[in-house]
């Protein structure tokens, strides 16, 4: 019996070498594994699956305690980069703005100042010219050039604050500009919040604000992903959209930005974040929130 058994193994290990396996591969039940790496590799990815978003997004509250006046956006209404999305009830401030504007705009201190010291420079001269002719007395000459060095003072003093108008203009108009909300980047106005005539607290939601012109692709790999010479930042790679029922849709390209530092403990993976570019019109552009996985770790040229 024992001799039957050794001639069986026998014959399996003379089967291996003639056929170019290796005796482990055969014990094992692993074949090569050098052909079957990529493979492997593409079973792997298709395992995990992520997530898209807006390049850009926000929620653009209210930017400080008030009534919203004015919402002149609509939802899916795209904006540019500064244009108004909301206006606070600006009266009261309107109104400083202007007090500041003729403040600043006015030169009748200092022309009122300017004429004081040009009549206390003709005094002062007078009294000089008296006392040379011995008509006055030293006293009087000085009591002269007092009064003028305080009107040079009260000169300088009005041209001053007339710089401090001209700030506080600059200040109030600033003001001013806080109370209307601005986009912050081009995008699409989404989810209006509130209506004209709510009383608002600051940094209240009134709308969100999207940008799809490109899109972030969220997905978690395997963190062992990090020791695939394949596998580099910046470099562009073949993604698949897929539908609610995980089929591929269409193929996409997506340039790897960011992989993080720090591992999911219940998982072992690693964040992993492409940028998707969407470019097109308005309903032409893929709307962001889709499924997608890696196709391949190959880089695209």
């Amino acid at each position: 019996m024992r001799k039957q058994q050794a001639g069986i193994v026998g014959g399996v290990l003379a089967f291996a070498l003639v056929g170019g396996l290796s005796v482990p591969g055969i014990l094992h039940g692993q074949g090569n594994r050098s052909a079957d790496t990529a493979a492997d590799a593409s079973l792997q990815l298709a395992r995990y699956e992520g997530f898209t978003e807006p390049a850009k997004q926000a929620v653009m509250g209210a930017p400080l305690d008030g009534v919203l006046m004015d919402l002149p956006v609509v939802e899916g209404q795209r904006v540019a980069q500064g244009d108004a999305l909301a206006v606070m009830d600006d009266r009261v401030q309107r109104v400083a703005v202007e007090i500041a504007r003729l403040e600043s705009e006015s030169g009748a201190a200092i022309d009122a100042a300017q004429a004081v010291l040009d009549e206390a420079t003709v005094e002062w001269e007078n009294q000089v010219a008296l006392e040379q002719r011995g008509s006055a007395t030293d006293r009087d000459v000085r009591r002269a050039l007092a009064a003028q060095k305080q009107a040079e003072a009260e000169l300088l003093r009005a041209r001053e604050n007339a710089t401090i108008a001209v700030e506080q203009y600059k200040l109030e108009q600033a003001q001013l500009d806080r109370y209307t909300l601005r986009a912050q980047f081009p995008g699409v106005v989404q989810v209006i919040d509130t209506a004209e005539g709510s009383a608002l607290r600051l940094n209240d939601p009134i709308l969100m604000l999207v940008n799809t012109d490109a899109l972030r692709a969220i997905i978690n790999l395997p963190e062992s992903l990090l020791r695939d010479d394949r596998v580099v930042v910046g470099r562009t790679y073949r993604l698949e959209r897929l539908d609610k029922d995980h089929r591929v849709i269409e193929e996409l390209h997506g340039v790897l930005e960011n992989i993080d530092d720090v591992i999911d403990r219940g998982s072992q993976t690693l964040r992993f974040t492409f940028t998707i570019e969407n470019p097109g019109a308005d309903g032409q552009r893929m709307p962001a929130g889709f499924l997608f996985r890696v196709a391949s770790l190959e880089a695209v040229d």
